[in-house]
């Protein structure tokens, strides 16, 4: 055999040998559709989930917003042995607007000198809280339907000089997700947050 014919042999048994390439796999049917009704069923379970955890924080971080300022209109009314009162504001300039109860939109917090529950206009501004990020509401009751004020001794004070009775909820429109409670009792300055369950109306 010739040299060049044994090369040519040689190269044509490495070519003979050497595997196909192989071709590409792809999906299935019933792979896809595996494939789709897990992601499915995730997103069936986590969507819900996670919309009560976004409202929970959103009804939390409302309720410790008001919470923050109840306790600095009653620090201030102390510091200052006077009167000072948070009223409800739907523009940030005046007490009042809205709907009645409806703290939502925001609140002012002043020196309380004149009317009781109201800003005139020689009291001092101390603080603006303009309408609270979200859907959260924001809704009270009683004597805390439309201010809370605070005398020097740290009690809260009708326009009558009564201890205020009233209460504060902090809820979304799900059913599931927990409300937060502020209540103001005669005879206690002192208020926190209380965590309780859903309900079809905020206020129930």
């Amino acid at each position: 055999m010739t040299y060049p014919a044994f090369h040519a042999s040689v190269r044509s048994a490495g070519l003979a040998r050497r595997p196909a390439p192989r071709r590409a796999r792809g999906f299935t049917m019933a792979e896809l559709l595996i494939t789709v009704v897990i992601v499915g069923v995730a997103t069936a379970v986590g969507l819900p989930l996670m919309k009560d955890f976004v409202d929970d924080s959103a009804v939390s971080a409302q309720a410790e917003q008001l919470l923050a300022s109840v306790n600095y209109t009653r620090s201030e009314a102390v510091k200052r042995n006077g009167r000072v009162s948070m009223c409800r504001s739907a523009d940030g300039a005046a007490c009042g607007g809205g709907t009645a109860g409806d703290w939502h939109a925001g609140w002012l917090v002043f020196v309380d000198g004149g009317t009781v529950g109201v800003k005139d206009g020689d009291d001092e501004l101390l603080r603006v809280q303009r309408g609270v990020p979200g859907k959260a509401m924001l809704t009270a009751t009683g004597d805390v339907a439309n201010f809370i004020s605070y005398n020097g001794s740290g009690q809260t004070r009708t326009a009558a000089n009564a201890g205020q009775n009233g209460t504060i909820y902090s809820c979304q429109s799900s059913l599931t997700a927990k409300r937060r409670v502020l209540a103001f009792r005669p005879g206690t300055g002192w208020v926190g947050v209380t965590i309780v369950n859903g309900a079809s109306s905020c206020s129930a």
